[in-house]
């Protein structure tokens, strides 16, 4: 019996101790590695859970909706492919023809380390490829990078690990995948929130130093990212002073702060100067006031789940249909997910019960005010609460600028500090539970926080094929292509521009917003005018494609085209024609930004000087333009004058301005040219506050002829008998 039980208790192990021994040691030194090894591997199955099949098909297909994503490959696709440096003044010639896209290399300096990540991906491996990694890499790092933070504060690795994908993939970040793609770069913010707290635990200028890399590495990243990171820095560094004052450490503080406070400063600097360099058309973007109030956030929107939902969707989608405010799904999806919610207040109840350690403490508290500032900041520019008008953030920094638009981006700061507080949460439900207990927390945590946060898109990932009707064109002869419906620059799919590359002629296409080539392909929009096809072949275009597909945004449809235009091939996508028109002039004369486009006829365009100067455009194929720009000015104000000056600032004409006023101005240029439209009263007159520049001018009969020609202005010729000619 004694035998058998001293055998039993000296029976030999399953596995050799010499094997089992090193692998224990080795899970053990090398236990933080291995956690993130693991960490990475869930949130990389995720990322490709999320978008798959593209990892197994990334040449050939996109995560991606129609829009953005397609204009971003095109650009870095002709930037690459051209070897023009983004970062330089250039002309990107296969856009925007014929005078070419202007390279907007001021905001391409302000957001140097994005674009510079784009453009060299798309140098290594193409454009859908580049577009497609960039966002993959955004959801694994921002996992991972929270995920890092998360467990430096808790020392939970598997809260930590929770925090990491609810920030990675909470449904903002899933749909603006799809086409804001800046937008799943949450890792940025982590790390510079991680620094600053480093900063704020050990004060020093090595730590200062590294804060501050990290703070202006995220401003610098995108345009939204300037506004976001310095929310955050001025917000981290208030409560890092004054915690430091609270606890007498304020002295050792200030050099370190000093460092973060230089490298800011010299970054906003830089940033000041890029906003006064280059042309107006690519320097800072300014908004209409009122595209704040669409695009800010409203309070509800951080509590409601969407109608994709897998919880409660059902519950709340009569709400959110019956309550939109002409935003959209990508700008205004911002649920943070009620279990996240349910976490972070266990952190903050924690902190006021003084259950949490000091520094965690004083992490959570700038956590807590980080979220507020943030939701604030997101709100629209004036709210009216119990019958009373209360300025918000956004109204105050719209007062600098308004080249920030969509308020409700903030709801990246605010999830970011939500997610982090939720870890916090988390772990102090566990702390000191017994194993059994902390294992069933942990296990419904990782069920119930991916259920909330889960988000249902449609199959977004899209298989990129090559319509024929651009293979049809690539057997053309070459010339100018103009691709209709035409729109307002950012206001379409960008199909256009992307598939331009299969038949590589240059397009009128691809234009910016308040550009001169957006306002002249608003006047031409519309195919089934006679004009259009001579208008078309005097700016060059010996190709039009018309797509089946409707107009995007509610544009009208583009018109049927008729004489003047030979049908070419037809296919279920879109037609081909050729122009056949003779030109209307040797060059095309439309407006430009300055004058607003207030009526398009068959007979031609009305226009408005809406500021104090506008431009006159003159685009065509002649090597040597030489004719007689001609125009008619209307005004019912009281004795304006008018001066119109070439391109190089010399005068041609002035005069004052009737209910009819025939200009006629000589022009000799090669290609393309401009011409300045500019305004004044007489003296003595006031201008009403209703005319807006106070000069009421109106621009229509448009036209540019030769020497020997004469202009056909129709009806306004019979106006024009008692008007008079300058």
């Amino acid at each position: 019996m004694n035998e058998r039980a001293t055998s039993l208790v000296v029976a030999r192990p399953t596995w050799p101790s010499h094997i089992t021994s090193p692998l224990t040691t080795l899970v053990r030194e090398h236990r933080a590695q291995a956690e993130l090894a693991l960490a990475i591997i869930i949130y990389f199955g995720f990322a490709c859970r999320l978008t798959w099949p593209l990892i197994i098909h990334m040449t050939h297909t996109l995560y991606a909706v129609g829009g953005d994503p397609y204009g971003t490959m095109a650009t870095y696709r002709e930037l690459v492919n051209h070897h023009v440096n983004p970062f330089l003044p250039g002309t990107l010639h296969q856009f925007a023809a014929p005078e070419g896209l202007p390279i907007p290399w001021p905001r391409n300096l302000a957001s140097a380390p994005g674009v510079l990540t784009l453009y060299l991906l798309t140098f290594f491996f193409g454009s859908a490829p580049a577009l497609s990694l960039y966002t993959l890499a955004g959801y694994i790092l921002t996992g991972t990078v929270t995920f890092l933070f998360a467990r430096r504060l808790t020392g939970n690795a598997w809260a930590a690990l929770i925090a990491g994908w609810a920030f990675a993939f909470y449904p903002f970040a899933i749909i603006n995948g799809l086409g804001h793609i800046d937008n799943v770069q949450g890792w940025l913010l982590v790390l510079a929130v991680w620094r600053l707290v480093e900063l704020m635990w050990h004060p020093s200028r090595r730590n200062g130093l590294l804060a501050g890399l990290a703070v202006v590495l995220a401003m610098w990243w995108s345009p939204y990212f300037i506004l976001f990171g310095g929310v955050i820095y001025a917000t981290i560094t208030i409560v890092a002073l004054a915690s430091s004052w609270r606890n007498g450490r304020l002295r050792a503080m200030i050099v370190p702060q000093l460092i973060v406070a230089l490298l800011v400063l010299l970054f906003l600097i830089y940033l000041g100067v890029l906003s006064t360099a280059g042309s107006a058309e690519i320097s800072v973007r300014n908004h209409n006031i009122g595209n704040l109030y669409t695009y800010a956030a409203r309070p509800l929107e951080y509590l409601l789940p969407d109608v994709k939902n897998l919880l409660f969707g059902g519950d709340t989608a009569h709400y959110i249909e019956t309550h939109q405010h002409a935003s959209n799904p990508m700008e205004n999806m911002l649920y943070l997910g009620i279990t996240v919610m349910f976490l972070a207040f266990v952190a903050i109840i924690s902190l006021f019960l003084r259950k949490l350690k000091a520094r965690v403490g004083t992490v959570v508290l700038m956590l807590l005010l980080l979220a507020v500032v943030a939701i604030a900041t997101s709100m629209q520019p004036e709210m009216s609460i119990f019958g009373t008008v209360i300025p918000f953030p956004s109204h105050f920094i719209s007062q600098l600028t308004t080249t920030w638009r969509v308020y409700s981006r903030f709801v990246m700061v605010v999830m970011l500090a939500f997610s982090l507080l939720a870890a916090v949460g988390l772990d102090v439900l566990t702390r000191s539970r017994g194993p059994r207990a902390k294992i069933a927390i942990m296990c419904l945590a990782t069920i119930a926080v991916p259920l909330d946060l889960w988000y249902q898109r449609p199959n977004s990932v899209v298989k990129l094929s090559t319509p024929g009707i651009y293979k049809t064109l690539a057997r053309q002869t070459p010339g100018l292509v103009a691709e209709y419906p035409l729109s307002v620059g950012g206001g379409n799919l960008y199909n256009d521009v992307y598939y331009r590359d299969v038949y590589n002629m240059p397009i009128i296409t691809g234009y910016l917003e308040h550009s001169i080539q957006e306002l002249r392909a608003l006047s031409l929009y519309n195919l089934a005018y006679p004009s259009t096809a001579g208008q078309l072949a005097a700016l060059g275009v010996r190709y039009v494609i018309v797509d089946a597909s409707p107009p995007d945004w509610g544009w009208p449809q583009s018109g049927k085209p008729g004489q003047g235009f030979h049908l070419i091939a037809h296919e279920s996508y879109a037609s081909l024609y050729e122009v056949t028109a003779r030109p209307t002039g040797p060059a095309l004369a439309t407006i430009g930004p300055g004058l607003m486009l207030t009526n398009v006829t068959e007979a031609g365009t009305t226009a408005w000087l809406e500021q104090s100067k506008g431009t006159i455009a003159l685009a065509g194929q002649c090597s040597h333009c030489e004719g007689v720009l001609s125009m008619v000015l209307a005004s019912e104000a009281p004795h304006p004058k008018a001066i119109i000056l070439d391109s190089h600032g010399h005068l041609l004409a002035q005069g004052s301005v009737s209910r009819y006023t025939l200009v006629k101005v000589p022009l000799n240029f090669s290609k393309h040219t401009s011409v300045t439209l500019e305004a004044t009263r007489e003296p003595g007159t006031n201008s009403k506050p209703e005319e807006g520049s106070g000069i009421d001018i109106r621009v229509t009969n448009l036209e540019f002829t030769p020497l020997n020609g004469e202009p056909d202005h129709g009806n306004a010729t019979e106006s024009g008998k008692h008007g008079k000619s300058t």
